[in-house]
């Protein structure tokens, strides 16, 4: 490959293949010839721009490149040809991407990837286990299974995960999620969601307090559990870590 035409696959953004574009269609360039080269000795990232911006390519071309990528386990360019390449065979790449265990590809491609099965790829962050994974699967993935993925992250027995999506998860079952933490046994989280548990609790006994006072039965059917809460007695595990936290000053 000349130092030119490198140059201009390498500056290919800049320009979204515009000069390359022009300079095929005047047949100054074999886009043939090209793709082969970067087949042979090309990285990851030239294949995805050649595929992504060269608009005469066939589609039997574009899957040359789809199953060189495959073959290299390049899971970042395999979720931007799922993401940005028009008719890109979603479900394929998505078994690929599980296959390969990459866990942060996996929560971005049930983002961003329009038909992502995202019960089959939440399926995979619970068997991988890794509370970080499971915890961020949770708070960016709107349409995944709260109760699945709460169950996992307590059966990880981490503390600082198990804090954080009580914290940050939307439908958490905060009161589940707090028996979990206490079992940890860690004093320093537990103290953390000890601050975001009174600020949820006050805010709730204001809202059951307006409700209370306007009568609003919808209100407090809608809302029964959170506000039963405020009124549950802490368990025994409970009372003893704050017993800790308290002799401990905190």
């Amino acid at each position: 490959m000349t130092i030119y035409l490198e140059s201009l696959i390498q500056n290919i953004n800049i320009d979204k293949g515009r000069i390359l574009n022009l300079l095929i269609k005047k047949g100054i360039i074999n886009y043939k010839e090209v793709l082969s080269i970067l087949l042979y000795n090309g990285t990851d990232e030239q294949l995805y721009n050649y595929v992504k911006y060269i608009n005469i390519l066939t589609k039997e071309e574009k899957r040359l490149v789809l199953d060189e990528l495959i073959r290299r386990k390049s899971a970042n360019n395999l979720l931007y040809y799922a993401c940005e390449i028009s008719g890109a065979p979603v479900e394929e790449i998505e078994k690929v991407l599980i296959e390969l265990n990459r866990p942060g590809t996996i929560r971005l491609f049930a983002l961003k990837v329009c038909g992502a099965n995202i019960k089959l790829l939440e399926k995979a962050i619970i068997e991988n286990g890794n509370a970080q994974d499971i915890y961020y699967f949770a708070r960016d993935i709107n349409t995944a299974n709260i109760d699945n993925l709460t169950n996992a992250i307590i059966d990880t027995n981490d503390a600082k995960y198990i804090r954080l999506f009580a914290v940050n998860v939307k439908g958490a079952n905060i009161e589940l999620l707090e028996e979990a933490l206490v079992s940890t046994g860690n004093l320093d989280e537990y103290k953390e969601f000890l601050e975001y548990k009174n600020k949820v609790q006050e805010e709730n006994f204001t809202k059951l307090y307006n409700s209370i006072k306007n009568n609003d039965i919808n209100d407090l059917e809608v809302n029964k559990e959170r506000y039963a809460y405020l009124f549950k007695e802490p368990s025994t595990k409970v009372k003893a870590l704050v017993r800790k936290l308290d002799e401990r000053g905190y």
